[in-house]
């Protein structure tokens, strides 16, 4: 039985490499249609990275270091020192950080005076300093408030006592340093309530949304249009021929699964290949992405067979595949982002096995989880594989 069985799918296989209208559909178009929409919505989609800023140190001192510690505690922001304004220009210049502040000589005994003090930043002409600016702000506000209180603090003390310059100094840091402080537990606080929440926080971009997305909807459509072969050679006299040797009907079929199966999957691997090139973190967990694969094609594989089993003619089976595809492909997420959609929408969703292949992928690409957490798309994708493999197994006309 199963060297029948292999010979089915080795026949299987090879007509299919020789088709050269069906590699168009599950190869040539797919890969074009990936990289075509990963390159319009911007490239690989990726975690979020720290603005690069260089600060010039001209100012030694407690004070601008403090301002520079204030900067340095935003997790968004990646500081660098660099040792001269000449060298901070041309770090922006070619790039290697997107913007450079200078913290002038005078910075520390300006503020200590009581005096405005001017901080240079420098940054290419086409960059937007909207962010930067808002950070360095609340920088300076918060120096500014430090500076503020130290000036009260020494005034009120030099009211009382004469001090001598050098004690006016200490006495100064010293409140600038106790006021900073404060900083970290501040008298009023924002106490903040969440009315509705959701586990996921990043929505898939770039090539981390179109290379899955449109991996698991070509894949929808060349598996369906795999399984539409056995309508035409049920049409043709194929089959009948075939069952008219010692070929048992379940040689058969298990010979055309196995084949659509792995066409599939073959299907899958170059696809996310392709999409690993051009910028998705397939590679992240390789075996939750091949397993997640596999299971997603055997239940395409299921569906497909049992798409073949009502289709009267392999026009009717062609037509509702694309139809089925397309359909499926934007309700379960692979044109735009479900957590853009209504909740009636990403309910729908969970009815298609894009959701479950495509979340599953999400999981493992976009949040960078590992493969304990897709085995519920696991279970889901196997148990349909194995209800619509059986259905249609059972429901299959050979004539």
């Amino acid at each position: 039985m199963w060297r029948k069985t292999g010979a089915i799918t080795l026949q299987f296989l090879r007509l299919f490499m020789r088709d050269r209208l069906a590699l168009l559909w599950t190869l040539f178009l797919p890969i074009v249609w990936i990289v075509l929409t990963t390159a319009m919505t911007g490239g690989g989609g990726s975690p979020t990275t720290s603005l690069s800023i260089g600060f010039v140190m001209e100012d030694p001192g407690p004070t601008s270091r403090l301002v520079i510690d204030s900067l340095d505690r935003d997790p968004s922001l990646a500081l660098q020192e660099i040792s001269s304004r000449l060298e901070a220009r041309e770090q922006v210049a070619l790039g290697n950080v997107s913007f450079a502040l200078v913290i002038p000589e005078s910075f520390g005994s300006t503020l200590e005076r009581g005096e405005p003090v001017q901080l240079s930043v420098f940054r290419p002409q086409n960059a937007s300093a909207t962010l930067v600016e808002g950070l360095l702000q609340k920088a300076v506000q918060r120096a500014s408030a430090n500076a503020n209180a130290a000036t009260f603090a020494l005034t009120q003390l030099r009211e009382r006592q004469s001090l001598t310059p050098s004690e006016s100094v200490t006495l100064w840091r010293d409140s600038f340093a106790q006021a900073d402080q404060t900083w970290a537990n501040p008298a009023v606080q924002v106490r903040h309530e969440l009315l509705a929440s959701t586990e996921k926080v990043n929505i898939p971009s770039g090539a981390d949304q179109t290379s899955p997305g449109f991996t698991t909807m070509f894949l929808m459509l060349g598996v369906f249009f795999s399984a539409a072969t056995l309508v035409e050679e049920r049409q043709d006299g194929t089959l009948q021929r075939l069952l008219s040797t010692s070929l048992s009907r379940a040689s058969l079929l298990v010979g055309k699964f196995t084949g659509i199966f792995l066409l599939g999957f073959l299907q899958f691997v170059i696809l996310a290949l392709v999409g690993q090139l051009v910028g998705a973190h397939w590679g992240r967990d390789p075996l939750g992405v091949l397993i997640m694969g596999a299971v997603f094609v055997l239940a395409l594989t299921g569906l497909g067979t049992l798409l073949a089993s009502f289709a009267k003619t392999s026009q009717q089976a062609g037509a509702f595949a694309i139809l089925l595809t397309m359909v499926c492909g934007m309700l379960g997420g692979s044109w735009w982002p479900l957590e853009i959609t209504s909740p009636a929408m990403q309910t729908a969703a969970k009815f298609t096995p894009v959701y479950w292949g495509l979340d599953g992928f999400n999981q493992l690409i976009t949040y960078g989880q590992g493969l304990n957490a897709v085995w519920t798309n696991v279970l889901v994708l196997l148990g349909i594989a194995g209800v619509s493999l059986l259905l249609g197994t059972l429901l299959f006309k050979y004539e």
